[in-house]
């Protein structure tokens, strides 16, 4: 079993949310505050590498380069494989 922080899960779930009601598998950051945002930066990595997203914004890679105000567009794809995660935590 893949042991995800409860940050990631729930960072993965909004993706899924909206895959299931958009059909679009590219999910955009919206930074609530600079705190969520860190959050965000090292869910990304964590979920990335699980193969759970793909199509990543450089700047969600690459910290140093995100500009908050204005905000950037941020954004990646859940891949098959998060969306087979997502189903499996709902109905497992």
């Amino acid at each position: 079993m893949i042991s995800l922080s409860s940050f990631s899960r729930q960072l993965l779930q909004e993706a899924y949310d909206h895959y299931q009601k958009t059909n679009d598998s590219e999910f955009v950051i919206l930074p609530k505050n600079p705190y969520y945002l860190i959050h965000v930066l090292n869910s990304v990595e964590t979920l990335k590498d699980h193969g759970f997203i793909d199509n990543i914004t450089s700047n969600l890679l690459n910290a140093d380069s995100i500009n908050i105000v204005p905000t950037e567009h941020m954004s990646f794809c859940i891949t098959r494989a998060g969306i087979e995660y997502c189903r499996f935590q709902r109905d497992g």
